[in-house]
């Protein structure tokens, strides 16, 4: 009688497993869902942007009015393209000769020259668009770059304060 009792009971708890683990299935099975969508819009990129807005040379304390260049100075240049274009940032001045006092100077804008190397390769600015940097596609991010700038001073400029306004633009091809 004892094995038939334990038979009994273990078929019992059998049972009540069974029950609840089927209960647990048709509970699963019987679940309900839902589902939304994510989303954002990304606008177009192509910008430009500077890290300064002045690049200021000074004259060596011993200067003595003899020819001399001055430099190299540096500004960096940030370009931000998101989409597959061609793309170009030019450099150019806004006018042939430097402001002295808010007028034109009789001091060229190619006396500015520019590279994006410290050493080598300057260009002398000028009024007509020069490239100085050029990619195809997203840029990643910020792209930066230094630009460097060297200044000659011939000896002969009158006294004052000479400006020039450079003009960096981002153009797509």
């Amino acid at each position: 009688m004892k094995g038939l009792r334990f038979w009994l009971v273990a078929l019992l708890v059998a049972g009540i497993v069974m029950v609840g683990a089927g209960a647990v299935f048709a509970a699963e099975t019987a679940r309900d869902s839902k589902e939304h969508t994510v989303s954002v819009t990304i606008p177009e990129s192509l910008r430009i942007k500077l890290d300064s807005t002045d690049v200021a040379f000074e004259l060596p304390a011993n200067y003595d009015f003899e020819p001399a260049l001055l430099g190299p100075k540096s500004i960096t240049v940030k370009v931000h393209v998101n989409k597959n274009v061609q793309w170009q940032a030019k450099v150019r001045a806004n006018s042939a000769f430097f402001l002295s006092g808010g007028v034109e100077s009789n001091k060229a804008a190619s006396d500015l020259m520019w590279s994006l190397s410290s050493t080598d390769n300057f260009a002398s600015m000028s009024t007509t668009d020069a490239t100085v940097l050029s990619g195809t596609g997203n840029t990643g991010g910020w792209y930066a770059e230094e630009v460097y700038y060297k200044l000659n001073i011939t000896g002969t400029e009158l006294a004052g304060e000479y400006s020039l306004t450079v003009i960096y633009t981002l153009v797509t091809l």
